[in-house]
C-alpha cells in the first residue's frame, strides 16, 4: 500500500517502515493493526499511602570543643575602689586639726598620741564636748551603697557621739544614715576601742558627694578618740 495523503487516518501498514496511517483499510486484514484513538484525559490521583513508621534515632554525635571565653566586661560603677576618705587614719594634722578634714570648732579638736588612746598608727583625733569634724567625698556614684566604719574610745563615762552621712545633691543635702552612741555605752578603758559601722541607702540619682560628720557631746571635760575612719563602697 502506497503512502497516499488523502487516505491517512486509521491503520498502520506493518510492512511500511515508516508506519503511515491510512484512512481506508481493513484492520482485520493480515499485516494491518488498527490505529489507537486519541489519549483520554488523565485520571484523578490515587490516595496517598499511609505514612511509614519513624525510623530509629541515630546515635548522638560527639560533643564539640568549648568555645572561647568572652572578654571580661568593664567594672560596674559600684565596684569597690577602696578608701574614699583622705587621712582616715588620722595620722596627719595641720594646726591641730586632721589634714583633709574641716571643723568650725577647732578649739575642741586635737591630736591624740597617748598610749592606749590610739587604735593604730601613731595618732588619733580627740574631740571634746561640742566638737564637730567633717569631710566631704566627691567621688560618689548614684545607686551605690556606701559603708562608714571607724573605731572609738572615750576618756570617761560622760561622753557620747553621733556620726552621720549626708548625701549632697544638685537640689540640696539629703541626710541618710547615722550612728548615735550614748555616754553610758562608750568603752572607756585604755586600749579598749569599739568598732562601729553603718551602710547607707542607695545614693540618689542627682548625687554630687557625701558628707561624713562626727559630733561629740560630753561633760566634765571628757572627750572621745576616733581612729581608722573608712568610707567605701
Amino acid at each position: 500500500m502506497k503512502d497516499n495523503p488523502k487516505e491517512k487516518g486509521y491503520c498502520y501498514d506493518c510492512f511500511d517502515r515508516v508506519q503511515h496511517c491510512y484512512k481506508q483499510c481493513n484492520c482485520n486484514q493480515p499485516n494491518y493493526v488498527c490505529c489507537p484513538g486519541p489519549p483520554g484525559p488523565p485520571g484523578p490521583p490515587g490516595k496517598q499511602g499511609e505514612q511509614g513508621e519513624q525510623g530509629e534515632q541515630g546515635e548522638q554525635g560527639e560533643q564539640g570543643p568549648p568555645g572561647k571565653q568572652g572578654e571580661q566586661g568593664p567594672p560596674g560603677p559600684c565596684c569597690s575602689s577602696g578608701q574614699l576618705l583622705l587621712n582616715g587614719g588620722m595620722e596627719l594634722f595641720t594646726a591641730n586639726v586632721p589634714t583633709n578634714w574641716s571643723t568650725t570648732t577647732s578649739s575642741a579638736i586635737s591630736q591624740q598620741t597617748a598610749g592606749g588612746r590610739v587604735h593604730s598608727g601613731d595618732s588619733a583625733v580627740n574631740i571634746k564636748d561640742g566638737g564637730i569634724l567633717t569631710q566631704t567625698v566627691t567621688k560618689i556614684n548614684k545607686g551605690c551603697f556606701y559603708t562608714l566604719s571607724f573605731f572609738a574610745n572615750a576618756s570617761g563615762s560622760n561622753a557620747g557621739f553621733e556620726a552621720t552621712v549626708v548625701f549632697t545633691t544638685t537640689e540640696g543635702d539629703e541626710p541618710d544614715g547615722s550612728i548615735s552612741v550614748r555616754d553610758s555605752d562608750m568603752p572607756t578603758l585604755s586600749n579598749n576601742f569599739a568598732y562601729y559601722k553603718l551602710i547607707t541607702s542607695a545614693a540618689p540619682d542627682n548625687v554630687t558627694g557625701a558628707k561624713i560628720t562626727f559630733e561629740v557631746a560630753a561633760t566634765g571635760g571628757q572627750s572621745i578618740n576616733f581612729d581608722d575612719v573608712s568610707f567605701a563602697v
